[in-house]
């Protein structure tokens, strides 16, 4: 079992936000866990981290439907970056809408969409998936 030292989880929903911290801690799988209510706040902490060289997170989690941005805009802007390592992806959404899966395939997390709400069986085989690669 490999361990993710920072974990950024995008999730503009206290509630979700909450359960999904729950069951991460749970998992003992993660050491930091840092979370954002919405897109535009998590980049632009990521574009401030690689400023600073700072540690990036290993793995996003991120909600498809928030304010200001949502998980499609957060997506399209980092990948017009090009950042120093690669940083794996996995939506966590309650939308089950054709348009929404179509756009996970264009992001290649077709794989990786799961559905709200998280739970610590979801959770270990989303991290086994890291594990196997």
């Amino acid at each position: 079992m490999n361990r993710i030292d920072l974990l950024w989880l995008i999730e503009d929903d206290p509630i979700a936000t909450i359960v999904a911290k729950r069951f991460i801690i749970k998992s003992n799988r993660v050491s930091n866990i840092v979370t954002f209510e919405n897109g535009k706040k998590a980049f632009d902490g990521l574009v401030k981290m690689l400023g600073e060289n700072k540690l990036m997170p290993q793995v996003i989690i991120v909600d498809i439907n928030m304010p200001v941005w949502n998980g499609w805009e957060f997506l399209e802007e980092f990948h017009k970056i090009d950042f120093p390592h690669k940083i794996e992806f996995f939506i966590l959404t309650s939308s089950l809408s054709p348009i929404d899966i179509e756009k996970a395939k264009k992001y290649g997390l077709e794989n990786r969409y799961l559905e709200k709400p998280l739970d610590l069986e979801r959770l270990d085989m989303l991290f086994d998936t890291l594990d196997n690669q």
